[in-house]
């Protein structure tokens, strides 16, 4: 009896020890198919300069300090092989470029000879992330196919051109001209100082403003905008809807012309800044903030 005892132990110590190294195994495996490089570089530049950043795919982050630099923290990272995690690290490089009053960053990936951007079959993930510190000051020009941005701080021109990137973007002020595809733009505790423009297909923009600007143009094909405002903001409204489009308003608006099926004009609050919504079927509410 005591034999059969020891002998059922071991066999459930052996299942025990067989099936935590079954679970284990995938992430070990995942973990050993990863690759990653990370370095820095700091590059001056004065405060009300312009900063460019060019990444297609992983994240761009910014935010701004009280420094007259630019720092840029930088990781690449591949899962995959290793003959093409190797190739992949190798081939993909980041550029920097700096001049007396600008200074910008591109990462450059390699497109094995396609029409478009394409990853190596054994590749299974892949990107690179900057994060980077800002003046407070400054002009941003930033350009994406699909990585996660994020801008916090800054005071300047803002211009974004992505195709599907989700953007955070909080407490900046100045000037915002955004294009875009899809995705999810978010924005909190923004001071639009002058334009607001955004043009996404089919992206949703909930958007927190404490000032709206002077002018404000918003084009979707079938996304809706959300702008929360502040309650005494004063606007000259002109919503053109293609088809199927809506209009809600926590305001009450003023219009000679009356509601037709194409187009809404009228003014909120006696007037002010310029709205104009253009949409096939997006829909465009106006909240208080």
């Amino acid at each position: 009896m005591k034999n059969i005892r020891i002998f059922l132990f071991a066999t459930l110590a052996i299942i025990a020890m067989v099936s935590a190294t079954m679970m284990y195994a995938p992430a070990a495996a995942a973990q050993s198919n990863r690759s990653e490089e990370t370095f820095e570089r700091i590059l001056p530049l004065s405060s009300g300069g312009q900063f460019s950043v060019e990444n297609y795919k992983g994240r761009i982050e910014i935010i701004a300090s009280n420094q007259n630099q630019v720092k840029v923290d930088v990781k690449k990272y591949v899962v995959g092989s290793e003959s093409s995690r190797q190739r992949w690290m190798r081939d993909v490089t980041v550029d920097f470029t700096q001049s007396s009053n600008h200074a910008g960053v591109r990462v450059r990936y390699p497109n094995h000879n396609c029409a478009f951007f394409c990853d190596d079959n054994d590749i299974d993930e892949s990107g690179v992330e900057l994060r980077i510190q800002v003046p407070r000051s400054v002009n941003l020009q930033i350009d994406g196919y699909k990585p996660d941005m994020l801008i916090r701080g800054t005071q300047g021109d803002l211009r974004i051109n992505s195709y599907k990137s989700e953007m955070q973007i909080e407490h900046i002020q100045g000037p915002i001209h955004i294009e875009t595809y899809k995705e999810r733009i978010e924005m909190r505790d923004v001071d639009v100082q002058g334009r607001l423009y955004i043009k996404t297909y089919s992206g949703e923009v909930d958007a927190d403003l404490t000032n709206i600007g002077t002018d404000v143009t918003l084009d979707t094909y079938k996304g809706d905008v959300t702008l929360r405002i502040p309650d005494r903001t004063g606007l000259d409204v002109d919503f053109s809807d293609g088809r199927r489009g809506n209009f809600q308003s926590d305001f009450p608006l003023t219009s000679n012309q009356g509601y037709r099926s194409s187009s809404i004009r009228g003014t909120i609050n006696g007037g002010g800044a310029s709205l104009h919504f253009e949409t096939y079927k997006g829909t465009l509410n106006l909240r208080r903030r």
